[in-house]
C-alpha cells in the first residue's frame, strides 16, 4: 500500500491508517498505526501509544512495525484521525 501511494499519489499527499486485531481468549491486541497515535484507556488513565511508522505514501520505503498490547477487561483502544 505504501509503495503504491508513493508511486501513484499526488505530491504532498499521504494517508494514515489504524489496523488492529485482537484475541479475547489471549487478552492480546496487535496494532499497526502508520501516521496515527492511538491511545489505550485503562482504569489508571490513558496510555499514549507510538505510531508504528510514518504515514503511508510519504517515503518510497517506510518499514511499518506491529505492536502487541495486553488487553484487560474494560480497556478501550482509541484511534482518532482527522481529514
Amino acid at each position: 500500500m505504501n509503495q503504491i501511494l508513493h508511486r501513484d499519489g499526488l505530491d504532498n499527499r499521504y494517508a494514515t491508517s489504524s489496523i488492529s486485531r485482537s484475541s479475547r481468549a489471549r487478552g492480546a491486541c496487535a496494532t499497526s498505526t502508520p501516521g496515527t497515535t492511538p491511545f489505550l484507556l485503562r482504569e489508571g488513565g490513558p496510555e499514549t501509544l507510538a505510531a508504528s511508522s510514518l504515514p503511508l505514501g510519504m517515503m518510497a520505503v517506510s518499514p511499518c512495525a506491529e505492536g502487541l498490547l495486553t488487553i484487560e477487561p474494560g480497556d478501550l483502544l482509541v484511534s482518532i484521525r482527522t481529514g
